[in-house]
This record gives structure tokens, sequence and C-alpha cells, in this order.
């Protein structure tokens, strides 16, 4: 058994890919400085590369240099498979995937390993052709955003029914058409680096503290949201989840507690759920 491991996996149907990005080896994906850099720092880059072949594509490849000890160190102590971010996404992609949860495509994947302990990754996702879910809702009209919350609410009430713990902000949703009422045609989920990739029963506190989280965001992308756009999220997430044991009001007292403790400075205090009376 040697002590360094470095391995490539290539995702059915996407075979030829890296031979046509001149990409040979692992080394040669980690190191890569062509294509587009979008983002840096110390340890994890993300660029953006173009396959020119017969059916020309772009693709985002996210590299994780190695690790501090540190990291590597808590990787070793936690309960569970020792995975790498890189990996660790696109495993919770697929199983997301196999939940009914439309998600970006991955293409590729590598790991380099020391006694089988990861030290650095990569990942490579097909880009997901559409428009942000916040640029949408900030340019449509009062019928588009209704829609588009009650699709948002399938989506998340969907996760929960199905025991899917991982967070959905508004920035990690691309919408690739104008079905927005339905999440299953419109919406493409990205970003995902973290959650559970087994399923689990979410309690009523489980629902509520991840609803509340995410209301916290939606504030921070866009805004403050309006009594109108609470009301179709829940109609959405309830048609999801029609034979839940918890009501809307319920759902959504609790989820407030938990917004109020999150939301700063001027947005405090403010009442997130003041669509529901009584």
């Amino acid at each position: 058994m040697g002590i360094l491991k470095k391995k490539v996996y290539v995702e059915p149907g996407q075979e030829g890919l890296l031979e046509r990005l001149n990409l040979h080896s692992y080394d040669s994906i980690i190191g890569m400085s062509g294509g587009r850099l979008v983002s840096q720092s110390r340890r994890k880059s993300i660029r953006v590369i173009w396959d020119a072949g017969r059916d020309p594509k772009r693709y985002f490849l996210k590299s994780l240099t190695r690790q501090r000890y540190t990291d590597i160190l808590k990787s070793v102590l936690k309960p569970g498979p020792m995975r790498i971010i890189t990996c660790r996404e696109r495993h919770l992609l697929r199983f997301l995937k196999e939940n009914g949860i439309p998600v970006m495509e991955t293409a590729a994947w590598g790991v380099e390993e020391i006694f089988g302990i990861p030290i650095s990754g990569f990942l490579i996702v097909e880009e997901v052709k559409g428009k942000d879910f916040v640029e949408v809702y900030r340019e449509g009209n009062r019928s588009t955003r209704n829609r588009m919350m009650e699709g948002y609410g399938r989506l998340v009430g969907h996760m929960h029914t199905n025991g899917l713990d991982s967070l959905v902000r508004v920035s990690d949703i691309m919408c690739v058409s104008e079905e927005y009422e339905d999440f299953r045609k419109s919406m493409v989920l990205i970003d995902r680096e973290w959650g559970a990739l087994k399923a689990k029963t979410f309690s009523l506190d489980d629902r509520c503290y991840q609803l509340g989280k995410m209301f916290v965001k939606m504030v921070r992308f866009i805004g403050m949201p309006e009594p109108r756009d609470i009301i179709h999220f829940m109609e959405g997430y309830r048609k999801e989840s029609p034979g839940d044991q918890y009501g809307v009001s319920e759902i959504l007292a609790k989820s407030k507690e938990y917004a109020s403790r999150l939301i700063k400075g001027k947005f405090r205090g403010q009442d997130l759920c003041s669509a529901v009376q009584g």
C-alpha cells in the first residue's frame, strides 16, 4: 500500500472531457492555470474552463490545495468517512439528485490521500444555464415573485419531508425555466459544500431552525420579505408535505423565534411572520 495516492474519477457520460481539456493527471488538474480565475483564497480556487468539443460547454473547476495539519486532524477525529470538501460536495450532489432534487451536474472529481486521509481535492461541475433566483426575483413583478416563492417553498418542503438536511438559500438557486411554481422544472441547486449525506427525521425544531436561517438569508439577498412572500412560500411548503402534523401558524411562530435571534441591527424586531394572524 502506497503512502501517497492521487485518484481521479470521471462521471458516466463525461468520458473524454479531461483529454479535451488537456488534463491528463491529478497534478495537471490541481495546478491548472488556464481558463478564467473566478475566486481564490489561500487554499481554494475556482476557475471557469471551456470545452470546445462538438457540444461546447463551460465548466467550473474547484481546487483545494493541501490542507493544514489542523484541518486534517479534525477530519481524522470527526465521526464517519473522512472526506475533503470537494469530495463531500460531489457525494452530496449525487445524494440529493437521487432524492428528487435538481442539482448541478458533476463531470469529474479527485482526491489526494496520505494513508487514506484526504489532504487535497478537486471537483469539476457543468455550468447551469439560467439566471440567479435573486436576479429574477428582483426583476420580476408581483405575480412572478408569488410563483417563485411557491416553488422555493415546495423545494424546501420536499427536502424537509424527505429528511434532506442541506440549507437552501435563495442565492443557491438557478432558475432554468419560467415555471417557477414547480421547482422540479424551474430550479437547480448549486454550491452544495455542506449538508448531511443521509436522510433524517425532521422535528418541528429542526424545520423551524432551518426556516429561520433561510428567512434571515432572504433578508440579506432580497430584502425583508413581504407578507405575500411568506404566504406563497408556506403554501408551496405545505403542498410538499400534505400529511404533515405541524400547522402553518405553529411552524411560522417558532421560525420567527429562531429568526429573531439571528437577525441583527435594523431588522431586529421586524415580524417575518406577519402573514399569519392568530
